[in-house]
C-alpha cells in the first residue's frame, strides 16, 4: 500500500486494481441498512498520515471473512462509559 501521488489523503494498492476491506452491516430500526468499516492500528505506510486504518484482505482471505467460523469472548464492559457521557452533557449545558 502506498500514498497516491496525486492525492495526499488517498492510498492505493500497487499491482491490484481492486482490494477489499472488512466491514459489518445490519438493518437498524432507526436508520435502515447501516455499516461500519473494521479498523486496526496503522501499518508503516499509513502511520505517517494516521494512527489507524481499515482492515484489508488478501484474496485468499475473502471466503474466511464472509463464511468462516470464529470464537468470540463476551464481555460485560460497556462500550461507552455512561457516567462520563452524562458529565460531558452537563458541562455543555453550563
Amino acid at each position: 500500500m502506498a500514498l497516491a501521488e496525486d492525492n495526499e489523503d488517498m492510498f492505493q494498492c500497487p499491482r491490484r486494481t481492486v482490494f477489499r476491506w472488512a466491514g459489518l452491516w445490519r438493518v437498524s430500526d432507526e436508520w435502515g441498512p447501516v455499516y461500519s468499516g473494521v479498523m486496526t492500528g496503522a501499518n508503516e505506510a499509513v502511520s505517517t498520515v494516521h494512527d489507524r486504518m481499515l482492515v484489508l484482505f488478501r484474496r485468499r482471505e475473502y471466503e474466511l471473512w464472509l463464511h468462516g467460523d470464529f470464537e468470540m469472548e463476551r464481555t460485560t464492559d460497556l462500550w461507552v462509559k455512561k457516567k462520563a457521557a452524562a458529565a460531558d452533557l452537563q458541562a455543555l449545558s453550563i
